[in-house]
């Protein structure tokens, strides 16, 4: 049997995915339509992002990839009429923010940062594992609740999307929203947090699309839609406008009650070991006083291996002198203290094992070790004939080693041991390339603030510029990366 030509267009994948996007292109977007917009404005908006970018690269280390991962996604869906110099100039952003300001951190820790990059499935297998584990009845409550909240609103959001559609409405933003934060997998582990991280990040996205589920219609008189919209399916029978509404108002008012409960229950019921006290913060501020050279912190672990984080307020200073990678391993048996004792000894001078309130209670919740296991605890320390107080107080405790072998001397910081100060030969170069590369892009997306049409010769010269500046600069962070790693 012969095939026809319109057999053979019907069986071609490809024309079936360039249907399925022109039906998705002709539905009636989700966002409200653009209204029109002062240059001032939108000058200012664009201003604010940059700043509030410029922020976050300072302050988190996920944040900033996903702004750019959404900024970047709206650009390729058309879901926003900036331009593709703003996804480079703020991308050059987070290189050089890493790539200059941060040595102190990265330079002995190559593998560290890029170590994870493009392995999925084992950044998706070190994910927030032990967090789901408990012995606690009211620990155990909270992971409950957690995961609960989680199911919840992703069923919410599913909900959403199918009603939507059934209207014809394609909500891309919101969906962008929603998808773009998987894509960190792709990045780190994030110390088996990335889950978590991801979850976070989605959020809004999934909460718009929650709400759809309740009131899935556009607003009635908006510039894209004359009246509510319906579903696409004539032969559906559609409730009376008046209690449909009604009857979603109610629902969605339960739902919000119950989710606030919830949530007092999810956010605050590891209180426990997750608030930071005073003690706990004085007790390292005695570490950072003393840390010169270096000094390392040894955290309690029911089992060595790796542990997600230290349940301890670290990393508040001294990021390039103090180092938390050590364990110390503990059992529910409070007078069982020598593998603790033990790692101490063999730890490097100026180091210190930290028995601290948040600790003391992760064992609690999550191993199930006794309720005065932290006092007894201590208590063996105390007792111990190789071991020195150094520092207490009510919420935690510092402990050292007593006496060390002679001529044995506290090492130097791990960060930067190289030939001079942490940089390059080609570091000028970079520098200025920056600069030439920020004004560039910068000028070239203010001028098309005022429109596609405006000033094209003035901003194929700002291109000109910044194309090979930002090649440059790129070239010179590569460079660095591979030269300080080498001298240290």
């Amino acid at each position: 049997m012969v095939r026809t030509g319109g057999d053979a267009d019907e069986a071609d994948p490809a024309q079936g995915l360039r249907k399925l996007i022109g039906k998705l292109d002709a539905m009636t977007p989700g966002e409200l339509a653009n209204t029109g917009t002062f240059r001032a404005d939108k000058l200012l908006m664009l201003m604010m992002l940059v700043a509030l970018f410029v922020a976050s690269v300072a302050s988190h280390q996920i944040t900033p990839f996903m702004m750019l991962g959404v900024v970047t996604a709206f650009l390729i869906f058309k879901r926003t009429t900036l331009t593709w110099a703003l996804p480079f100039f703020l991308g050059l952003v987070v290189l050089a923010w890493i790539s200059y300001m941060t040595v102190g951190f990265w330079a002995s820790q190559i593998d560290t940062i890029f170590g994870g990059l493009g392995n999925i499935w084992q950044n998706l297998q070190t994910n927030t594992g032990d967090r789901i584990e408990g012995t606690d009845p009211a620990h155990a409550m909270v992971l409950q609740a957690r995961l609960g909240i989680l199911a919840v609103i992703l069923a919410c959001a599913a909900v959403g999307i199918f009603r939507r559609f059934r209207r014809g409405v394609f909500d891309r933003s919101a969906l962008i929203l929603l998808c773009v934060p998987v894509l960190a997998l792709g990045l780190q582990s994030y110390g088996g947090e990335i889950g978590l991280r991801i979850y976070m990040f989605a959020l809004p996205g999934a909460c718009l699309l929650a709400a759809y589920a309740f009131f899935p219609n556009l607003p009635a008189d908006s510039a894209d839609v004359r009246e509510e919209t319906v579903p696409l399916r004539k032969r559906n029978v559609r409730f009376n406008p008046e209690l449909t509404k009604r009857i979603s108002i109610v629902l969605a008012a339960c739902f919000a009650v119950v989710f606030a409960f919830a949530f007092l229950l999810a956010r605050y019921g590891n209180e426990k070991f997750e608030r930071v006290t005073t003690g706990e913060v004085a007790a390292l501020h005695y570490v950072y006083d003393h840390d010169k050279p270096s000094a390392r912190v040894l955290y309690l672990v029911p089992k060595e291996g790796p542990e997600v984080t230290p349940t301890l307020p670290w990393g508040e200073r001294d990021v390039e002198k103090v180092s938390f990678n050590l364990q110390a391993l503990v059992h529910k048996d409070p007078a069982q203290i020598s593998d603790a004792v033990q790692a101490l000894k063999e730890a490097s001078r100026n180091s210190y094992l930290m028995v601290s309130r948040g600790q003391v209670s992760y064992l609690q919740l999550n191993e199930g070790f006794p309720a005065d296991w932290g006092e007894k605890f201590r208590a063996a320390l105390d007792k111990s004939p190789d071991l020195k107080r150094v520092y207490s107080n009510e919420d935690a405790a510092l402990y050292t080693w007593k006496t060390f072998v002679r001529g044995t001397e506290i090492p130097e910081p791990n960060p930067y041991k190289g030939r001079g100060d942490p940089t390059s030969p080609l570091t000028p170069v970079g520098v200025g390339a920056l600069a030439v590369t920020w004004v560039a892009l910068f000028g070239y997306e203010i001028i098309r603030l005022n429109g596609p049409n405006r000033a094209p010769k003035a901003r194929k010269r700002l291109l000109f510029l910044a194309i090979p500046a930002f090649a440059v600069a790129l070239a010179v962070i590569i460079e660095r990366f591979i030269y300080i790693a080498q001298n240290n």
